[in-house]
């Protein structure tokens, strides 16, 4: 299992330390991207450990040297000589840092949605270092993503208006946050707020409304994710669903939640279905299916969108994602595509909350050649492809030996 299954370019929310200080070294030179507090925070305290214990293994050694040494003991080279490498290994190791210290500096502050030209305030006598240091703490800022590998100046936090002739939008208005959206036939753009707030007395929380959906359609367990693969919403978890019929659904939960600018976040839970998820949460956490939902809804949390009005505006999102999955299921450049929309028979649409409601969003896994059927059809390919996928029984969506559709 890959330790992170999403884009290396965007922001990893909730990164684990050793997560966090791989991608603070592999992305040397990166001044372009987001990085999110937790890649920051970790990557500078374990640089701050590492340096603080090459300097005072040195300096004890050199002590422990230097007093053997008074005694007149030969034994005295070799404390020295250990504590005189270290030490030039924290000289190295100090000028190494500063490039790729420099870099996520920078991705930091973009990630709070501020340029990185603000770390030149760093240079101001006294005070330089005491700015920048408030401004890394600053929390993420969806309208970042403008600082993203390939973003255009300036992202719309709504849909742009498209025409109801049916064509696929040009590449530059398919640009959603990651996404390969194509336009259905809708006029106005949907609102990309959440839905107005119901009163505290008619629904429960959104987390107790939300799992109170899922127990009435099947056995409910808590999956917890495995190193390196913890998602990036505060309420950090997901769920598998046992049916009576043997159907699992495997979901978010807590991605529609309280993250980014919106009250109700990505307003939306994605969910995945099949058999043989695994027989305990320990192996659905180890499953190829697992880095498919994690790597679809690390990409939706990382955008700051709002899901059900995109859903409204294009009808379904198609994405290729980075997970470990079988061979028959990637493509040439090894993501595997992802229709996002494909509603399962049996689960609510929508599950009504105190902060408004949360969709239930479905999700299919594509084959290649679907994939490249919807890059090259667009709008028509997509949806005649997702009603295929919708007429299939649950089980079989996932199923390695699925034909193509």
């Amino acid at each position: 299992m890959p330790v992170d299954p999403t884009d290396p370019d965007l922001p990893l929310y909730g990164a684990s330390p050793l997560t966090a200080y791989a991608r603070f070294w592999k992305r040397y030179v990166v001044f372009s991207g987001r990085a999110s507090l937790s890649e920051y925070w970790w990557a500078t305290l374990l640089s701050g450990v590492i340096a603080v214990v090459l300097g005072v293994l040195g300096g004890v050694l050199l002590a422990v040297g230097g007093a053997i040494a008074q005694q007149g003991s030969p034994v005295a080279a070799v404390p020295n000589a250990l504590g005189a490498v270290l030490l030039f290994a924290l000289v190295v190791f100090a000028l190494a840092q500063i490039v790729p210290g420099i870099a996520i500096t920078v991705r930091r502050l973009h990630d709070a949605n501020l340029s990185g030209l603000l770390y030149l305030l760093v240079f101001i006598p006294s005070v330089g270092g005491l700015i920048i240091l408030v401004l890394t703490v600053l929390p993420s800022n969806p309208e970042g993503r403008r600082y993203d590998h390939g973003a255009p100046a300036r992202l719309p936090t709504a849909p742009p208006t498209v025409a109801a002739t049916g064509a696929p939008a040009p590449a530059a208005e398919r640009l959603n946050g990651g996404f390969d959206a194509w336009p259905a036939p809708v006029s106005p753009a949907p609102a990309t707020a959440p839905l107005p707030v119901v009163p505290a007395d008619t629904a429960p929380e959104p987390g107790d409304a939300v799992a109170a959906a899922w127990r009435a359609i099947g056995r409910v367990d808590r999956v917890q994710a495995t190193l390196g693969m913890q998602p990036s919403w505060r309420r950090q978890a997901y769920l598998v669903v046992r049916r009576d019929d043997g159907v699992e659904i495997l979901t978010t939960h807590g991605l529609g939640e309280e993250e980014g600018a919106a009250p109700l976040g990505a307003g939306a839970e994605v969910y995945l279905a099949g058999r043989g998820l695994g027989a305990t949460p320990e192996e659905v956490a180890d499953g190829w299916r697992f880095t498919l939902v994690a790597a679809v809804a690390r990409r939706i949390g990382a955008s700051g969108m709002h899901l059900p009005a995109e859903l409204e505006q294009y009808g379904a999102l198609s994405m290729s994602v980075p997970a470990d999955a079988p061979p028959a299921w990637r493509a040439a450049d090894g993501g595997v595509g992802v229709l996002i929309g494909v509603g399962l028979p049996g689960v609510p649409e929508t599950v009504a909350t105190t902060a408004g409601e949360v969709r239930l969003v479905g999700l299919v896994p594509l084959r290649p050649d679907e994939l490249q059927r919807i890059l090259d059809g667009g709008r028509d390919a997509r949806s005649a492809i997702a009603g295929r996928l919708a007429a299939l029984p649950p089980a079989v969506l996932t199923d390695p030996e699925r034909p193509a559709v």
